[in-house]
């Protein structure tokens, strides 16, 4: 509970029971808001919400009536305090207010604040809550009395009408034929409750479509993996295949270049060669095998 404090407090147990004046408890934590007349941002209060303020403020402290226009004055600021104190007269609140109300109100016709009402739906983003609070404020700027009021079975229809979610408002519908007096407060209260339950529901669906779809991801994840794997294989062979070509090549020119190296050798550092068997140590004339059969190819190189 907030701290509050005590106004007018008797002095003594004899002034309790003789005191006239009365006294109540007030919040520590009521403030009312410095009205300074043209808004410079959202947080400064429109003059029907501050004037809303300093109506209750007056039943909370039980302001007396002549010192109600002073009062008011203390929480101006700005232009609007400025308006007040040029005033010829200022000491009785109700000239205070009409003036105030005169420059700050709402200068809003009331077909202008009925056509918005009526084309008034939920936004895109918008929550209902918030929606129906839109469409309460609308109905409070046409003065009460006024021909064009609007009743709360207008309010309460419009509020249906104007719902996003066509199976919310499919219920609501229902629900009004079978309650042709439930009323605008009723019907949104249901509302808040259908919207909560549908939010859940949703919200189970999401978490199931992101399980889903989680788990065919893991599951692409890892056929790439595999086809990532498969891919690597193929190249590794294919470059195993291109390094034993280029292995054999070299072979190849390495006997070449044995048998090249051979004849490249001084006359004084070649074996002797027969070439009856292609032998070294010996010529063709005293070859053993001379009478036997010719071998062909190359010399034998150890």
């Amino acid at each position: 509970m907030p701290d509050t404090t005590q106004v007018n407090p008797p002095e003594n147990d004899g002034d309790r029971l003789n005191n006239s004046v009365p006294w109540s408890y007030i919040p520590m934590d009521f403030r009312i808001p410095i009205f300074y007349g043209i808004r410079t941002s959202p947080n400064d209060p429109s003059f029907q919400e501050w004037k809303a303020e300093v109506e209750l403020a007056f039943k909370v402290w039980h302001t007396p009536e002549d010192q109600k226009a002073e009062f008011v004055i203390r929480y101006l600021g700005g232009e609007a305090k400025r308006e007040v104190l040029v005033m010829d007269k200022r000491d009785k609140i109700d000239d205070v207010m009409k003036l105030l109300e005169s420059i700050y109100g709402d200068k809003m016709t009331v077909t202008t604040v009925l056509s918005k009402f009526y084309g008034r739906a939920q936004g895109a983003l918008e929550g209902v809550r918030n929606y129906a609070l839109s469409l309460q404020e609308l109905s409070k700027r046409i003065p009460n009395g006024a021909s064009e009021s609007i009743s709360d079975k207008s309010l309460r229809d419009r509020f249906v009408d104007g719902l996003r979610s066509e199976s919310l408002k499919s219920e609501l519908k229902r629900t009004i034929r079978l309650k042709p007096l439930a009323t605008f407060a009723e019907i949104k209260e249901e509302s808040l409750v259908i919207a909560v339950e549908k939010n859940g529901l949703e919200q189970e669906i999401e978490a199931a479509t992101q399980l889903h779809q989680a788990n065919n991801k893991r599951s692409s994840s890892k056929e790439s993996e595999l086809h990532g794997l498969k891919t690597a294989i193929e190249q590794i062979q294919s470059q195993i295949k291109e390094l034993q070509k280029q292995v054999g090549a070299l072979k190849n020119s390495q006997s070449y270049d044995d048998r090249q190296g051979y004849y490249e050798q001084p006359r004084s550092f070649r074996p002797v060669i027969c070439y009856e068997c292609h032998g070294e140590g010996h010529i063709a004339r005293q070859c053993p095998h001379r009478y036997g059969p010719r071998q062909s190819g190359p010399p034998y190189l150890n």
